[in-house]
């Protein structure tokens, strides 16, 4: 289940809000996926509903926008306990597991299978000076890509 950070993930949603349709448009992921692939002959695709997108036609940040610039992801979290003292490992262990969407999605990210996004990355390094707890090895591993 690795995803490799280039490949577009099957079920990502794109806009086809291209450009001159949107103001974000030059920046978003989501709208440069849609380009990407308009010529490839898919049955269907995962999309936006345009015309529920008012905010990328104003130029307001749009709910659904994603960065087109490629970032550190992080990969993997086996160690990520280790020094956490005995006493309040229960509370940093769930306090660390309540920045992703879901329990799973914790899991998954933990042995590496998804990558962690910068935000995650920031909640957990957070987590972690709350405690007072070291930040420095946090995570396996670091790779550039898209934070799809």
């Amino acid at each position: 289940m690795k995803t490799t950070t280039n490949q577009r993930p099957a079920d990502y949603v794109v806009c086809m809000l291209t450009e001159g349709k949107c103001a974000l448009s030059a920046s978003c992921l989501r709208s440069k996926m849609f380009a990407a692939n308009v010529d490839e002959k898919q049955t269907y695709m995962h999309m936006l509903n345009p015309y529920a997108l008012a905010d990328g036609l104003s130029g307001t940040p749009c709910t659904y926008y994603r960065s087109a610039q490629k970032q550190q992801l992080a990969r993997g979290m086996l160690h990520i306990f280790d020094n956490v003292p005995r006493k309040i490992y229960p509370e940093v262990r769930r306090a660390v597991m309540d920045c992703f969407s879901s329990y799973r999605q914790f899991y998954y990210c933990r042995k590496g299978e998804k990558l962690i996004s910068p935000s995650a990355q920031n909640a957990v390094m957070e987590v972690f000076k709350r405690y007072r707890l070291d930040t420095e090895h946090l995570f396996d591993a670091y790779e550039e890509g898209f934070d799809w």
